[in-house]
């Protein structure tokens, strides 16, 4: 199916004010039924305000689309305010699978960042991440390669179940670890197929059914 809106509180259930149901994301496709356009957001606002953050629909995220290479980046649609655009380079695979993906970073070259998404039956099995800039002395006994996995775990219907993120150095596991749990699944088909290259909706793209509770653990 072809979303073409969601209310705010599907996706952020006891966590809005008391308007939620004012709040709403849009979405558009291509002729390919592509999405192409996400409109909704939260702005973080200063801690002087008393506020945490508003929605507006004045945020766009847009999606151009190159033969096997997209392009995804937020604009701001209002006149008193802008955002970061957060531009995301992607390239798929002849199943429209994500098999590379590069974040520039906005201050530093150092932390342009580059993933590997593999594969295994068909399913997202881990997405490697270097940092392809970052200075690294070989000689140097105490530094390090730094890298990031994360593995994806299923069960029997191929639903998500587990996600194991490690900061590696030089391939050894060190440092951060995040371990993203996902449970309770419900019988329903999952509607955010479509929505894979939109960072907000990744979790929720990968598996047949949806999930109802979500855990995430981070420890060093």
């Amino acid at each position: 199916p072809l979303i073409t809106k969601i209310a705010a509180a599907v996706l952020y259930p006891g966590s809005l004010p008391f308007n939620n149901a004012e709040m709403t994301f849009y979405y558009q496709y291509d002729g390919n039924q592509r999405l192409t356009k996400a409109t909704g957001g939260f702005i973080n606002t200063s801690g002087s305000t008393g506020l945490g953050g508003f929605f507006t629909d004045k945020i766009e995220t847009n999606l151009k689309y190159d033969n096997d290479k997209v392009t995804v980046e937020d604009i701001s649609t209002a006149s008193d305010f802008t955002v970061p655009k957060n531009t995301k380079y992607f390239k798929l695979n002849s199943s429209n699978q994500i098999i590379e993906k590069e974040i520039p970073d906005r201050i530093s070259e150092y932390w342009y960042e580059r993933q590997l998404y593999g594969y295994k039956n068909g399913m997202l099995d881990e997405i490697t991440t270097t940092l392809p800039n970052m200075p690294y002395d070989a000689t140097d006994p105490n530094d390090y390669i730094q890298t990031y996995s994360e593995k994806f775990l299923y069960n029997d219907s191929k639903n998500l179940i587990r996600t194991e993120y490690y900061e590696l150095q030089n391939g050894v596991k060190k440092g951060e670890k995040i371990i993203r749990t996902f449970e309770n699944y419900d019988k329903s088909y999952n509607p955010f197929k479509r929505f894979t290259l939109v960072d907000d909706y990744f979790y929720r793209c990968l598996y047949p059914n949806n999930f109802r509770n979500y855990k995430e653990e981070k420890t060093q």
